[in-house]
């Protein structure tokens, strides 16, 4: 984004709306879940999640099928629990135990976790798609798997037309149709 007047600090959070929104400093929020907005906000739908299994290039070497994730770890976070079993249902895995595997507080660590090769992990396309790019992660199977979950732009409707927020807005939802686009075409 390239506004000089406005200022962007990022915050992790978890929790209720209401209680960010109850700050001062808070004009904004990006929510991931089902779409939750409270009567005076509006939301802005910024992305659906399509969940893929991704691991580093020597794990994916021992890797011919899905079958095959019965012999690996399969790393987990909270937020996630049960999307391997709902990825291997969609992918027709049977006899993996999909509730076996070390769990990590993040979907970040658990992409670093499988960085280092320590498994695979189930992630969102759009977030893992630079470190494929790279060579870092490999994409398995091509089996993605669309999650019940999205992220969203949430807002208080009092402040819809405040520059700093039109800005922001702006930016978000052109850039997320733009990289939408770009993914697509590959």
């Amino acid at each position: 984004m390239r506004e000089p007047d406005v200022e962007v600090r990022l915050l992790l959070a978890s929790g209720q709306l209401e209680r960010y929104f109850a700050s001062p400093d808070v004009d904004i929020a990006i929510t991931h879940g089902l779409s939750q907005v409270l009567p005076d906000m509006r939301s802005h739908h910024l992305m659906t999640e399509i969940l893929v299994p991704v691991c580093a290039p020597t794990v994916a070497g021992r890797l011919d099928s899905p079958e095959d994730l019965a012999h690996e770890m399969l790393l987990q976070v909270p937020p996630r629990m049960g999307q391997w079993r709902a990825w291997m249902d969609v992918a027709g895995v049977v006899g993996v135990d999909s509730d076996r595997s070390p769990r990590f507080q993040s979907s970040p660590i658990g992409i670093e976790a499988a960085l280092a090769g320590a498994g695979v992990a189930i992630a969102n396309s759009r977030f893992i798609q630079h470190y494929v790019e790279a060579g870092r992660l490999v994409l398995l199977f091509a089996i993605g798997l669309p999650s019940d979950t999205s992220y969203y732009l949430v807002y208080q409707t009092v402040h819809a037309d405040e520059p700093s927020v039109v800005s922001l807005r702006h930016w978000l939802l052109s850039t997320l149709v733009n990289d939408s686009e770009r993914t697509l075409e590959k």
